[in-house]
C-alpha cells in the first residue's frame, strides 16, 4: 500500500468508525453448530423418553420423570440462547478510532 506523505500543515484529527470484527461471523457459526447440538441432544431425549413410557411402570418410572422430565425441555432452551447469541455476534460491532488529516479543507486517511 502506497503511503502518502502528510504535509506539514496537516492538521490531524481522530475520527470513530463502526466496523463488524473479522472474527465475528466465525465465532457466530460455531454457536450455531454448538444450537444444532443441543437440538440434536433434546431430540434424543425426547425419543429416549419415549420408549420409557411404554416400557417402565410404577415407580422407577415416576423417579425418572420427576428428575429428569426437564432435559428435553433445557436443551431446547439452550439451542434457542445459542441461535439468539449467533445472531447478535454475527452483526456485532466495535468502534475503532482512526486518524486522518485535514489539509486545505480535504481530509487524508493515512
Amino acid at each position: 500500500m502506497f503511503m502518502q506523505r502528510i504535509p506539514v500543515n496537516a492538521i490531524p484529527i481522530r475520527r470513530p468508525r463502526e466496523i463488524i470484527p473479522k472474527e465475528a461471523y466465525g465465532v457466530a457459526e460455531m454457536y450455531t453448530g454448538a444450537a444444532d447440538e443441543a437440538a440434536n441432544l433434546a431430540s434424543l431425549v425426547q425419543l429416549i423418553e419415549t420408549e420409557l413410557v411404554s416400557s417402565w411402570e410404577g415407580n422407577s418410572k415416576d423417579t425418572y420423570f420427576r428428575d429428569y422430565d426437564h432435559l428435553d425441555r433445557d436443551l431446547q432452551t439452550l439451542s434457542e440462547e445459542l441461535r439468539y447469541c449467533a445472531s447478535e455476534i454475527k452483526y456485532m460491532t466495535v468502534t475503532i478510532y482512526e486518524t486522518v488529516y485535514l489539509v486545505d479543507g480535504k481530509y487524508i486517511i493515512e
